[in-house]
């Protein structure tokens, strides 16, 4: 039979890979790719949908309206309906670098390259400023398409 002790150390290693399992990546091209794949998981989820003008919002069509970060929020962050980055931060559920990354994403999905980088604490040196994002309203395909794009260009730089 296990002491209590034990139990508690078992408990503080799960919760310790529960954490790094949600740790967001530190690469811009990783973290966009994360994102595209909680997108994905959105698009299928029961009460919710992709809008990249809401982070987490519950509109009046009784759906929770989601981002691109905001799929993140929901997905890896544990975030309820209507929760934002900021009640997150504020409440210590996300820490301050993955309250970054969020934002970062924002201006990834609008193709501003250079302002998520500066979110994330990155130089963007030798990169475009700007590269063309198609609104995922406008059309999911274009939107992945145009984000991997996105992420093709930071990763072919190292990033």
């Amino acid at each position: 039979m296990q002491t209590l002790k034990e139990l508690e150390e078992q408990k503080a290693e799960l919760e310790k890979k529960i954490a790094e399992a949600k740790r967001l990546p530190d690469k811009p091209s990783e973290l966009i790719r994360v994102a595209l794949e909680d997108v994905k998981k959105v698009e299928n989820t029961p009460g919710y949908k992709v809008n990249l003008h809401e982070w987490n919002e519950v509109r009046r069509d009784g759906l929770c309206h989601v981002c691109l970060g905001g799929s993140v929020l929901v997905q890896r962050c544990g975030a309820k309906n209507g929760e934002s980055p900021g009640v997150l931060l504020e409440q210590k559920r996300i820490d301050h670098e993955t309250y970054r990354k969020l934002y970062a994403l924002d201006y990834f999905r609008w193709g501003n390259v250079k302002a998520g980088l500066d979110e994330m604490g990155i130089s963007s040196v030798d990169l475009p400023g700007q590269l063309l994002v198609t609104d995922y309203k406008n059309g999911p395909a274009a939107f992945f398409h145009d984000m991997e794009n996105v992420a093709r260009v930071l990763e072919a730089r190292g990033l």
